[in-house]
């Protein structure tokens, strides 16, 4: 730890762009993933005897897929058919169940264990007495959703028009000149490149199985806090030779005396040097600012955060974004024509899209909002 640790309000005044940022594009990540949770509904069953539940933008899709999480919110919660429970309240509550039972799921493992910051959370044996079998069930299903995802299937279905959104956004910043934090984001379910898996705070390690000859396995002990981040990655890389030379296992370091497995499934990767950097370093930096929390909210922490979240450049401003999904919105949702919708949205004054603006670069808005709601991933207009 630093012997002059920087105040918490000084690090975040020096970084108040970095985090707005990172809050905002967390913010259209949720928005596209949003659309296709909805339109997934297309292949999943309909609730039966939820028809009263209207969503406000009138899309049936979205009601479909309301249905479905209130539905099993519901049931999880002990309340299916009770109309004077505060369901607001208890939605809250519910993240909270679903993260018990995540923790359980993942037996506490730090790669994928969420940690309670504000102290509300519980553990899943609490609620032993509580939940029944159809209990377990419903917070499964909509476990799997978040899962799947990357937020709180609450969240998935909080679907609102863009361009009203917009105007509350701008009104939130001119308020309190700070972008608004809006979702609640869940760790997402997917196979990297590179995985990283830890010691827990306990000493317990949660490292994988050796198994594959065509993986490089490297060990590395990283919370010695008089030593660099760069020292640290220099010695991985060293690591990474060394395992490469080996003829069996690509394997090296000291796995006892290790706080972090590094499981290279892509070895093309290494040869990327800059890329490779960037991943090693900021994996490290996560996994010490979590195991010490004294480390958090550094500047270090933020700019990690920057990394992770915010592409480096090409930043696509947020009328532009917001433009593109307000086309999609009309064209998916609402069944118009694009031209039509194009037309519609240049006279959306929330969106202040310059009066020379063409269709063409509209339309190309919204093929970037189209890539961004496939790929659940706020892309670029050099990914289209």
């Amino acid at each position: 730890m630093p012997k002059n640790r920087p105040l918490f309000h000084d690090v975040m005044a020096r970084n108040n762009d970095n985090y707005g940022k990172i809050l905002e594009l967390e913010f259209w990540r949720c928005e596209y993933t949003k659309r296709k949770y909805i339109l997934d509904f297309n292949d999943r069953e309909s609730i039966q005897g939820y028809d009263f539940i209207k969503s406000s933008c009138g899309v049936d899709l979205v009601d479909k897929a309301t249905r479905f999480v209130m539905h099993h919110a519901d049931v999880a919660l002990g309340i299916v058919n009770d109309a004077s429970a505060p369901r607001n309240d208890m939605y809250i509550y519910l993240e909270q169940v679903i993260i018990a039972y995540h923790n359980f799921v993942y037996r506490d493992n730090p790669k994928y264990r969420i940690d309670d910051l504000e102290g509300v959370g519980f553990d899943l044996w609490e609620l032993y007495d509580c939940l029944g079998d159809r209990e377990y069930e419903s917070v499964g299903v909509l476990h799997a959703d978040a899962r799947k995802y990357g937020f709180y299937p609450m969240d998935l279905i909080a679907i609102r028009p863009i361009d009203e959104v917009v105007g509350l956004i701008d009104d939130h910043v001119n308020l309190y000149n700070e972008f608004p934090f809006l979702q609640n984001s869940f760790p997402i379910e997917e196979k990297q490149d590179i995985e990283f898996y830890y010691k827990d705070k306990d000493g317990k390690r949660y490292f994988v199985e050796e198994k594959s000859a065509d993986v490089v396995y490297v060990y590395i002990d990283c919370l010695n806090g008089k030593e660099t981040i760069e020292k640290i990655f220099r010695r991985i890389v060293g690591l990474i030779n060394e395992a490469k030379k080996n003829c069996q296992m690509h394997t090296a370091g000291d796995c006892e005396n290790s706080d972090i497995q590094i499981c290279i499934y892509d070895k093309s990767i290494i040869q990327d040097k800059s890329k490779l950097k960037e991943i090693l370093i900021n994996n490290v930096l996560a996994y010490r600012n979590w195991h010490s929390p004294e480390f958090m909210f550094t500047e270090s922490t933020i700019q990690m955060g920057k990394h992770l979240i915010v592409p480096e450049y090409e930043q696509v401003p947020f009328n532009i974004r917001a433009a593109g999904l307000y086309v999609w919105d009309k064209v998916h949702f609402f069944g118009q024509k694009l031209s039509s919708a194009i037309v519609q949205a240049k006279k959306v004054n929330s969106l202040k899209l310059n009066r020379d603006m063409d269709d063409r670069s509209l339309d190309r808005c919204y093929r970037l909002a189209k890539n961004s709601v496939e790929k659940m991933s706020v892309l670029r207009f050099s990914d289209l």
